[in-house]
């Protein structure tokens, strides 16, 4: 099915959006709770069981969507059991040799059974060089092992890990369409979207954590699809590139094993050595230092895009000298004890210059404008899109929306409040493929009309313009933030042969992201505008339905 990933995609992540609540009122009964103290950053305590359900998001989007070869059923039980030895850590702790082990099996398992394999590490010189396979199985199982640890590593920050991965596996997605691996569309499409629900409670100041369930099955996932997109026969693009795909976690772990072995520290003793960690040092603050962060990574696959199908040598040698050039800056810069005194000047001129009366005209007036458009679009898409082929599961979904929504707008109850989020999250997100791939006008400018690139310019600016003059209560400029203008810069330089999901798969991600910042803004700080969007939902997906009902 063409659509699948996207489709995969979308439940992913409203499966992540509708759990983590769930999860945080459950860590909270039960004390399931991360504790401040020792090389923690955050003052409070706060629900280490995230990464329950981005795994669970992943895993259910997947069977419902992929074909479940050998390999991908090889990967979901290697999933299973990190993540249970994970959750077994974050509940109870367990012995960094078990954790090890179970790594090795999970790993083993993926090699030996799915045949996932390391078996060639490009040309060198002239000459492809293809790894014995006495060599490459123990070889894949230590790099397994290595990604899997280097991502739980890099979790030491809000949104840190989880932003990083987000990075790669766009990047992954890219590289398996030019690869030609359309078996891991579904797979990386679903673990992004789970990642996407996750971020939104996971950004600094997090407000629950992943733990070690969740590094591990971003670790793991991003170690095996890494493997599967640059190891498929037929490829011209060098399987090395993964240098780079991995960039920043592959250069703060083993800079950290470098500097504990050379002063003598045991090496897997946790400490404060990480690149992020140097950064909170250094003076910067906790969103800057996750922002530097993204931006290095963002580098790394910038120069990956750049050195595709350069030789191997060619590769390892570029990224040697780069992965000098950041540790050593960070080396040098923590030893000669500079500091940054910087501030964030924007947010200083707009406390000094803004009453509260201005910060509140700034706050009512982006909020009625957000009301106004997602009202119209969901009002006015249903009439003018064209109508989806008859008999669609996509569809026949939304014939149970106005009831749904109906008893949201009647009860006031924090489930049923979800509920009504998912319903909004899904007809705007249908809406949107809808004109994809519907849409007649000759102005088409990243997949959509020129109409609606209008329209969304407008709602983008108003939302980043709520978010900024908010009240501190409310939403506030977050990494995240950051994350997704990188992302939206990148979608222009995506080639333009890409057909089928992937031609239309970046416009509707970014669409939606930006549709839930609205959405969300609307639902959580305006009574009067939430049961204006609600009601306008109704009667979208009413007449949805009644498209749907003539088709068949």
């Amino acid at each position: 099915m063409a659509y699948s990933p996207i489709f995969a995609f979308i439940l992913a992540l409203l499966i992540t959006l509708t759990m983590v609540p769930l999860l945080i009122r459950l860590a909270q009964r039960y004390s399931l709770v991360d504790k401040p103290g020792g090389r923690k950053t955050h003052s409070a305590a706060v629900p280490r069981i995230g990464g329950v359900a981005m795994a669970a998001a992943a895993s259910t989007s997947i069977f419902l969507w992929a074909d479940l070869t050998p390999v991908l059923k090889s990967i979901l039980v290697g999933l299973a059991i990190l993540c249970f030895t994970g959750l077994l850590d974050d509940l109870l702790s367990v012995k960094w040799w078990k954790k090890l082990l179970a790594q090795g099996i999970a790993a083993s398992i993926v090699v030996i059974y799915g045949g996932a394999e390391i078996s060639s590490i490009g040309y060198w010189w002239g000459v492809n060089v293809v790894l014995p396979h006495w060599f490459s199985i123990p070889a894949t199982i230590i790099f397994i092992m290595g990604v899997t640890n280097a991502i739980n590593l890099s979790d030491g920050l809000d949104g840190l890990a989880a932003g990083i991965t987000i990075f790669i596996m766009a990047f992954l997605i890219f590289l398996a369409k030019i690869n030609d691996v359309p078996s891991c569309y579904v797979p990386l499409a679903s673990i992004l979207g789970a990642i996407w629900g996750f971020l939104r409670f996971n950004t600094h100041p997090a407000v629950i954590f992943m733990g070690d369930t969740g590094s591990y099955f971003l670790g793991f996932s991003v170690a095996v699809f890494t493997i599967l997109v640059t190891q498929h026969s037929g490829t011209a693009v060098s399987p090395l590139i993964i240098l780079f795909v991995l960039g920043l976690p592959i250069i703060d772990t083993f800079a950290v094993i470098l500097e504990r072995l050379a002063s003598g520290a045991p090496v897997f003793k946790p400490d404060q050595r990480h690149f992020h960690y140097r950064l909170v040092h250094l003076g910067f603050s906790h969103k800057e230092a996750v922002i530097i962060i993204y931006a290095i990574q963002a580098f790394c696959l910038y120069m990956a895009l750049m050195l595709l199908f350069y030789p191997a040598s060619t590769i390892t040698g570029i990224f040697l000298v780069i992965a000098l050039m950041i540790s050593g800056s960070f080396y040098a810069a923590y030893r000669s004890r500079w500091k940054y005194r910087g501030q964030w000047w924007l947010d200083n001129l707009l406390k000094t210059f803004m009453g509260s009366k201005v910060r509140m005209l700034f706050e009512r007036v982006p909020l009625f404008i957000l009301t106004f458009l997602l009202s119209a679009f969901l009002l006015g898409a249903p009439l003018f899109s064209k109508a989806s082929q008859p008999g669609t599961t996509a569809q026949a979904v939304i014939l149970f929306f106005p009831i749904l929504l109906g008893v949201s707008y009647l009860v006031d109850n924090e489930i049923i409040k979800t509920i009504s989020r998912i319903c909004i999250y899904y007809l705007l997100a249908f809406l949107s493929l809808n004109l994809l791939n519907g849409s007649t006008s000759s102005t088409r400018f990243l997949g959509f009309s020129s109409w609606f690139v209008a329209y969304f310019a407008i709602l983008v600016a108003s939302t980043m313009f709520y978010i900024k003059f908010a009240s501190p209560e409310s939403f506030v400029i977050t990494p995240v933030d950051f994350l997704i203008l990188l992302l939206a810069a990148a979608v222009p330089f995506i080639p333009a042969n890409f057909s089928g999901f992937s031609g239309n798969f970046s416009p509707l991600i970014l669409s939606i992201i930006f549709f839930s910042f609205a959405v969300e803004a609307v639902m959580s700080y305006g009574r009067m505008e939430e049961r204006i969007l609600i009601g306008s939902s109704i009667i979208s997906s009413t007449l949805l339905g009644i498209k749907y009902l003539i088709s068949l």
